[in-house]
């Protein structure tokens, strides 16, 4: 499966040309066929990240540590059968080929299964939507797996042509980028159309029942605001489009016929509530003239508190079927969107004919062996726990920024520019960390770009309630421009680090080495991420399905935001300080690769050579380069 980098874990025998026929010409139309696929890979697990927990939490109605057991549970199935899939698509035999008969066999599973995640069921009990989210998420991995390992492979089955193979991966990497760019901001537009309304007036009528709570108690200030909020509660409610909604006015009525029977219910009892409001402000007004004064007003100030005490639940619960529909919707929009161009993927591309060579693993099961050799390597321990620091700190942002923006900000609208703005951001200083890489090594990018993310967090930490959208944006840009570094870099650094494994083993494990990498974060996200962040919500008093959470909590997930990342992304700085490899002692490390791959004597090595490649490595020269013969063909 892949996950942002595009590359996968492919066990299994390997597939050859057998030069029995001349290779087909690579159009563009085939360039664009095949990239298209990674439409799905790129987009869909990234609405998943950013949104499922809190569709969990908020909409379904789960507690944080029951979402962080459903991401657990289907994310060690993820990282499991990878492998299995890789092993199974290399035994298959069809008359679509090896890898294009799961592309056509998962287009109708891919739309199914996205869309399941999203479906807004009422069960009996937690247990058994914790059993069904979990079996979905499950689902939804297993046809993934199905469809992006076979996928992946699907590049080296078309042609044995370098450049070609070149231009296909960077065709395949603008509609994984893309589909990011989608990810992050067209789905909460949907979700936001269907809720917005709903979410404005249950914000209207929690805020004037606070006003008058605090009135009935006597506050000389919320006495004298009441009557000015009771008169902008019914503007803001008569704006708001439900009355009209209700009412079947053109403006919002298809909108409103689609939404569920609690929503309805609200909305049709909208024109009511304005109606009550309206009298109770003329009640207000004449308590401010009676002989009683500040008494009568407090009195009338308690009587809109116990009227709204009614009102508001149902206002909640029609905003929770809003939402319920907005995220169902936002499903089936895009298991479309992920289903149907796998139609255009299967007609463009083709498999070339192979030969079957002697399999490099007898079953799946090799394969987890064969991981564990690679960590004698040190640089790659080193570089594991860069990658997995980077990318846990981005989950944590990820699953924490739709919380940040609706409970600690409250403009829960402002997630696609937020998002959008970080996004593009990320995208775009691609290339100014390949230039510092380059320059100054890939550890010093690493370090500037974890930085500069710190720098970003900070940023949105200071951002309150009444914070401008600019300075969100700008907030975002920062972040991005960090998270570039954070994601890139470690996946740049994944050739050197199999040119040291190479000096270790005598073997080319490239793709042994990336496959590791991608069950190991899938294992940390499930195991340690995401429940992490499920029992820390938890911790910090936050209650699932309620509008609006205590200042205690409020401050306690600004904190967990910022908090959170920030210590990751600290270990992952120190982490980096040990990684050795620069542009120089690469430099030395492929020209010793060169002599002995030529015959050379370990006996011949210069000191400076044998301290730095030991250094590298973790072991003595003369340990090194013991399985010399025909390097492993992986890639």
């Amino acid at each position: 499966m892949q996950d942002g980098h595009g590359t996968e874990q492919l066990p299994g025998g390997d597939a050859r040309p057998n030069g029995s026929r001349a290779e087909r010409p690579v159009r563009v139309r085939n360039l664009l066929a095949y990239g298209i696929g990674d439409f799905y890979g790129g987009g869909s697990f990234l609405i998943i990240g950013m949104l499922f927990m809190f569709f969990l939490t908020e909409v379904v109605g789960l507690s944080p540590i029951w979402a962080a057991f459903v991401f657990a549970v289907g994310k060690v199935w993820d990282a499991v059968s990878d492998p299995i899939m890789g092993y199974i698509s290399d035994n298959t035999r069809s008359r679509y080929g090896r890898r294009r008969f799961y592309l056509v066999l998962g287009i109708l599973p891919v739309f199914i299964s996205f869309g399941l995640l999203w479906l807004p069921i009422t069960l009996e009990t937690a247990a058994w939507s914790v059993v069904y989210y979990s079996f979905a998420y499950i689902f939804f991995s297993t046809v993934f797996t199905m469809v992006m390992v076979p996928y992946s492979a699907l590049n080296a089955e078309m042609t044995a042509d370098y450049a070609v193979r070149t231009r296909l991966s960077g065709v395949r990497i603008i509609f994984s980028q893309l589909a990011a760019l989608f990810a992050g901001t067209i789905p909460n537009m949907i979700i936001q159309a269907f809720r917005r309304p709903a979410a404005a007036a249950a914000e209207v009528l929690a805020g004037l029942k606070q006003t008058a709570a605090a009135a009935a108690a006597g506050d000389p200030v919320r006495l004298d605001e009441l009557a000015g909020e009771l008169q902008q509660a019914q503007a803001a409610l008569a704006e708001g489009g439900l009355a009209a909604g209700a009412a079947g006015a053109e403006n919002g009525s298809r909108l409103m016929r689609l939404l569920p029977q609690r929503f309805s219910e609200f909305a049709d009892r909208v024109p009511e509530i304005i109606g009550e409001l309206g009298v109770l402000q003329q009640r207000l007004a004449g308590a401010a003239n009676s002989a009683e004064g500040t008494a009568a007003i407090a009195a009338e100030a308690a009587a809109v508190q116990g009227y709204l005490s009614g009102v508001i639940p149902q206002a909640e619960a029609g905003l929770r079927a809003a939402s319920q529909l907005g995220y169902f919707t936002m499903g089936l929009v895009f298991a479309l969107l992920y289903a149907l161009p796998w139609i255009v993927v299967f007609l463009g591309t083709w498999e070339l004919p192979y030969e079957r060579s002697q399999p490099r693993y007898n079953s799946p099961l090799d394969v987890f062996g064969n991981f564990r050799t690679i960590f004698v390597n040190r640089s790659f321990r080193v570089h594991i726990g860069m990658y997995i620091c980077a990318y846990t700190a981005m989950d944590v942002v990820m699953a924490l920024f739709v919380y940040y923006l609706t409970f600690s900000l409250r403009q829960p609208g402002w997630y696609p520019i937020a998002m959008g703005s970080l996004l593009l951001t990320q995208i775009a200083m691609l290339p100014v960390y390949v230039t510092i890489a380059n320059r100054k090594g890939k550890g010093f990018a690493y370090r500037m770009g974890l930085s500069l993310w710190a720098v970003g967090m900070g940023l949105a930490f200071l951002l309150t309630p009444d914070s401008s959208i600019a300075v969100l944006a700008l907030s975002c840009v920062v972040i991005g421009s960090g998270l570039s570094a954070g994601v890139m870099i470690p996946w740049a650094i994944l050739p050197s680090i199999t040119d040291v494994d190479e000096m270790i083993t005598g073997q080319k494990r490239a793709g042994t080495y990336a496959g590791a990498m991608t069950l190991v974060r899938k294992l940390v996200q499930g195991l340690v991420a995401m429940p992490l962040v499920g029992i820390a919500l938890q911790q910090i008093g936050f209650v699932s399905g309620l509008g609006a959470q205590s200042p205690e909590t409020l401050f306690r997930l600004k904190l967990l935001f910022l908090a959170a990342p920030l210590a990751i992304l600290i270990i992952g700085v120190v982490t980096s300080l040990r990684f050795r490899i620069t542009p120089h002692t690469h430099a030395v490390l492929r020209a010793e690769l060169a002599r002995r791959s030529a015959g050379g004597s370990g006996d011949e090595v210069s000191s400076e050579t044998r301290e730095i490649l030991e250094g590298l490595t973790g072991l003595e020269y003369s340990k090194l380069y013991q399985q010399q013969g025909r390097p492993h063909a992986e890639d």
